[in-house]
């Protein structure tokens, strides 16, 4: 677990927060921005300082 203020991104693009790229693919089309972890590991909205 990332602790507070440390630097987290979570892929909000599936429920899950998960991404399946075979073995050998490439995937495009998808942005990832960190973010201070703000301490909440349920899978909800962070809050963007």
């Amino acid at each position: 677990m990332p602790q507070p203020d440390e630097p987290f991104t979570r892929y909000e693009g599936s429920s899950d927060h998960s991404v399946v790229v075979e073995e050998g693919q490439f995937l495009e089309g998808i942005d990832l921005v960190l973010r201070p972890y703000d301490g909440d590991s349920s899978g909800g909205t962070m809050q963007m300082y």
